[in-house]
């Protein structure tokens, strides 16, 4: 298991396809709720981000204004990628539920992760070919 930052994204295409090709690529999505909650957390307590551009102050706009603006557009644009990239997406709510369900080990959090996997699998095989 690989356990990432977010900026990880940003490493290059090559690097990505490389990971996700000798790893299982998950994608811990939050809801629009968690999402809020992040986003909040980080600008009471900001921390050192890759902003690849979106930062883009205004006139008369004070340093926080621009974060509290800029950075929800940020993570928006990481989550399409970070879709794109991923063998499979569990989203937050599950986690916490599988986390309760579980004896520590993880076994339903991976057996989740298995069998969506092998689902989208069986699901591009069907798909007609070009």
């Amino acid at each position: 298991m690989l356990d990432t930052t977010g900026s990880v994204i940003y490493v290059g295409n090559h690097l990505l396809r490389r990971l996700r090709k000798q790893m299982r690529v998950v994608y811990l999505a939050a809801s629009t709720d968690e999402q809020q909650l992040l986003i909040d957390r980080y600008l009471d307590d900001p921390k050192p981000v890759l902003w690849r551009g979106a930062f883009q102050p205004r006139a008369g706009e004070s340093p926080r204004e621009t974060v509290a603006r800029c950075y929800p557009a940020l993570m928006a644009a990481r989550r399409q990628s970070y879709q794109a990239l991923a063998h499979c997406v569990i989203p937050v709510v599950e986690l916490r539920e599988l986390s309760h369900q579980t004896d520590g080990s993880g076994k339903n959090l991976l057996e989740k992760i298995r069998k969506q996997i092998e689902r989208l699998s069986r699901l591009r095989k069907a798909e007609p070919g070009p």
